[in-house]
């Protein structure tokens, strides 16, 4: 919803209580009963609502043929001259469209028309280029100017003592509104009210003049020497100035607005922290319906993707800076890294202390709102600027209510757009209601990166889950584990961004709960058939781990002999999977070595002949090598260095090196270039006492 800032029409719109002030004083115009001339002014600032005020005292005289109501805005007037003959020109008009057949109303006309011809100058006459042949322009020049030299034989005296009498004759008061008079340049200013002192001084008439005591004040002066005031003082003989509207008023009208435009379940809207984001500066900082108005037409362009996809009430407080300090607004937009997170990053090219310095100077420019308020809300907004240091789990908190601090939804705020990758609420939404397999398959039909942000958000969204839900879903995301592919940097702490570390996250999480009947649901994720091998033995490998930790206690609540049993389980099906000629495991080698530790020693190199025995062409073999060869990440002067390796151990262990080398030899007679660099990393394997010093 957008609102147009056009003034009220009716007192039933009427928001500020001002409506039985707008009708006492149309009572008292109604009982003034002199044919002297009166001038009312409707004193207020600019957007204090003057026109919507006059609308409803002009609301009591509708239909009511003891008045004639005439409105003028002077504001696009231009010059003096054409200013005053518009002004009577349209007391003409509006006079001769009285449906009555009264001489005097028909006289009336006539001659304010002859007064504004009187005032009309020669320099209105129309280009010559735009009149057309030389005929029309002929008539119609020469017309203009008889027109002009008419009304100059007439005494401006004269004039305005025959339309005084004939006014004082009518039984009508003619009710005259010059609105927006401080929205005038000065010299107009004071011609405006010229006009009204002692041209247009009639009686039965009653101006009502609408505008800033302050900016007409000083536009007087300057022909008044400096008493503007008393001036002022001399025309308008009832000033009225509009009601205060308190501040309290404004933020009433404000809250319903905003209500109006979110229209939000409450149990996704956080009261608490908008209760401390309206505390700390949000609140009370209209001066008018106008401000309102201002920011409600904002807010509303990007209401709709921040209900859905943001945090709404981040988006009021972004959206009030943004209206207000436009400054502001673009140095927060231009400094992401700085706005969002917990901490400042030592690599950064500014510090803490630097960014609030240059905030400050922004603060003490600020152009409407207070700088104490703007100061709280920013801190309650953007948490980093604050004195408490947050834990980098808080990142994840706010991500959750997608907080404008969170970095991967900090643009979103800016571009009133969402990113492409980013989780959707109502994919959320989707995922809390799914219970079957295909719910799930119909949530992940995405891309990997969205497949993997989702697993991060699934890890806030499991803790109520049920046994058979918690089931379903772990068959399905081990299902699809394989084909995750890491999209993010390289380095020391990477692995906690790759997709195998979210998906067992998400295992151990489920799997932490004891009220869960924990080994039905491990002995399920077992037996299914599509369950990735390698992430069943990095669960077994951290089961047997923690049975040794713990004297063969487990945490996970299950006893040894359920262990050995989900072993031999997964045992069983990497046997089979090497039997095939399909593709080799991934992670081979970390699987056959938790197969040795869990005591099937003789299993693992039973694995390793078997993909040995039915691989069927050299790429195969080669991704069998490839699955030997190991890499090292390190990190120096900043700078992440890979390393590969392949230890001559990792093969002796489950089978022959020299034989292994050999089979390799005889199979690669002419290798391409790729294949000679993993066949190299082979023959050039070093040993674990090399390993360690290297």
């Amino acid at each position: 919803m957008f609102y147009s800032e056009k003034p009220i029409i009716s007192k039933n719109e009427d928001l500020l209580g001002r409506k039985k002030v707008a009708n006492d004083l149309a009572k008292e115009i109604e009982h003034y009963k002199n044919k002297d001339s009166l001038t009312i002014g409707i004193v207020g600032k600019w957007g204090s609502g003057k026109t919507s005020f006059i609308n409803m005292v002009l609301e009591s005289f509708k239909g009511n043929n003891n008045y004639i109501v005439i409105k003028f805005n002077p504001w696009n007037i231009s010059s003096r001259k054409q200013l005053i003959s518009d002004f009577f020109l349209q007391l003409s008009n509006n006079i001769k469209k009285e449906n009555e057949s009264n001489e005097i109303i028909e006289t009336i006309g006539k001659s304010l028309g002859t007064l504004s011809k009187f005032f009309k100058p020669l320099g209105l006459i129309p280009p010559l280029s735009l009149l057309g042949t030389i005929g029309d322009i002929t008539e119609k020049a020469s017309g203009f100017i008889n027109e002009y030299l008419e009304a100059e034989k007439e005494d401006l005296e004269t004039l305005k003592s025959n339309i005084n009498q004939e006014l004082e004759d009518l039984d009508k008061k003619i009710l005259i509104v010059i609105d927006d008079i401080d929205r005038l340049c000065d010299e107009e200013i004071r011609e405006m009210f010229q006009l009204v002192k002692s041209i247009a001084d009639f009686k039965n008439t009653i101006y009502i003049l609408s505008y800033d005591r302050e900016i007409v004040t000083k536009a007087l002066d300057k022909s008044q020497q400096g008493k503007g005031e008393e001036y002022l003082e001399k025309i308008v003989q009832v000033p009225l100035v509009l009601p205060y509207i308190s501040k309290r008023d404004l933020d009433t009208i404000f809250i319903n607005r905003l209500n109006m435009s979110i229209n939000i379940p409450n149990e996704e809207y956080d009261n608490s922290y908008f209760s401390e984001i309206y505390n700390n500066g949000l609140g009370k900082n209209f001066e008018n319906l106008r401000d309102i108005e201002r920011y409600m037409n904002v807010f509303n362009l990007g209401v709709n993707l921040a209900i859905e996809e943001l945090n709404i009430i981040d988006y009021i407080a972004i959206t009030l800076i943004k209206v207000f300090e436009p400054n502001l607004y673009e140095y927060i937009k231009n400094n992401k890294e700085y706005f969002s997170g917990v901490k400042f990053d030592k690599f950064l090219p500014k510090n803490k202390k630097e960014i609030l310095t240059e905030l400050e100077e922004i603060y003490e420019k600020l152009k409407k709102l207070e700088k104490r308020k703007v100061k709280r809300l920013m801190e309650a907004i953007f948490p980093k600027l604050g004195e408490i240091n947050y834990a980098e789990g808080f990142i994840n908190v706010w991500g959750k209510v997608r907080r404008i601090a969170t970095p991967v939804y900090f643009e979103s705020y800016f571009k009133l757009d969402f990113p492409e990758d980013e989780i959707k609420k109502s994919e959320i939404k989707s995922f809390k209601k799914f219970s079957t397999e295909e719910d799930l398959i119909n949530i992940f039909n995405i891309n990997n990166k969205k497949k993997i942000r989702f697993l991060e958000i699934i890890l806030e969204e499991i803790e109520e889950i049920t046994d058979e839900k918690a089931i379903i879903l772990l068959k399905f995301i081990f299902s699809i584990a394989d084909d995750l592919k890491y999209e993010g940097s390289k380095g020391v702490f990477s692995f906690i961004e790759n997709p195998q570390y979210k998906v067992t996250r998400i295992f151990y999480k489920i799997i932490s709960n004891t009220n869960r009947n924990r080994y039905k649901i491990m002995e399920e994720l077992f037996k299914y058939d599509k369950s990735s091998l390698q992430f069943l033995f990095i669960i077994l490998e951290a089961l047997d781990n923690n049975f040794f930790k713990n004297n063969l206690e487990s945490e996970y609540g299950i006893e040894e002999n359920q262990l050995i049993t989900l072993r031999d389980i997964a045992v069983a099906k990497i046997l089979k999977e090497s039997e095939k000629s399909e593709k080799i495991q991934s992670r081979l080698l970390n699987i056959l070595y938790v197969m040795k530790r869990l005591k099937k020693e003789e299993e693992a190199k039973k694995v390793f002949r078997n993909y040995l025995k039915n691989i069927k062409n050299e790429d195969l073999l080669i991704d069998f090598i490839k699955e030997f060869i190991s890499t090292r990440t390190t990190e120096v002067n900043y700078s992440v260095i890979e390393s590969t390796y392949l230890l001559k151990d990792s093969i002796d262990d489950f089978y022959d090196y020299e034989e292994f080398v050999k089979l390799v030899d005889e199979i690669f007679t002419n290798p391409t270039e790729e294949e000679t660099k993993v066949i190299n990393q082979l023959k050039n394997a070093i040993t674990r006492e090399e390993f360690q010093k290297y």
